[in-house]
């Protein structure tokens, strides 16, 4: 089975995702969205998955509910609570979801970060669409969005929110679909 792993991701003008291992803004609707991108609506049996790296892992208070939680990591294979496997490369997972273990149980994957999980995967043959929130402003960052000159925007309507969002914090961000070139 050929896999495609699409990938959710936030960024600020400049590109940046992360500051000390955590967001560096709250947006309550675009989470929302982030919730029910991820989440999805698998047919009846299945479950949507996520694929972080052990940085992002750690910075999550807890695995994220409905949807099988995966780790890449060089650090090493220790399961803590909540995480369905970790691997140390993105072809050992994706051979690992290809198992008769897996492959009837996961509808869709997205990775959800951080920095270097995106790189790889982009530079793979596994990168699907990249959900892209471009907040429109500019946030203290520590880690930033890998290279993406080799996407484009997709042109035909997705399920996501269309045009530009506002927070009640008066924050406004907007939801790009984007595909390999």
């Amino acid at each position: 089975m050929s896999i495609k792993i699409n990938s959710i991701v936030a960024c600020c003008e400049g590109g940046g995702i992360g500051y000390k291992n955590t967001l560096p803004w709250r947006l309550k609707r675009e989470m929302s969205h982030f919730r029910k991108v991820t989440m999805g609506s698998p047919p009846e049996g299945k479950q949507n998955a996520i694929l972080m790296g052990r940085k992002t892992w750690e910075s999550l208070p807890k695995a994220l509910p409905k949807r099988y939680n995966f780790v890449l990591s060089r650090a090493g294979k220790e399961k803590s609570a909540g995480v369905h496997g970790i691997y140390s490369s993105l072809d050992e997972f994706v051979n690992d979801m290809n198992s008769e273990e897996w492959r009837d149980k996961i509808h869709e994957i997205f990775c959800i970060g951080g920095a270097q999980i995106y790189k790889v995967l982009f530079d793979s043959s596994f990168c699907g669409l990249v959900y892209c929130t471009k907040v429109l402003s500019k946030y203290d960052c520590d880690v930033f969005m890998p290279d993406m000159k080799d996407f484009r925007n997709l042109i035909e309507p997705c399920d996501v929110p269309q045009g530009v969002q506002e927070e009640a914090d008066g924050t406004k961000w907007k939801v790009e679909v984007l595909t390999k070139s």
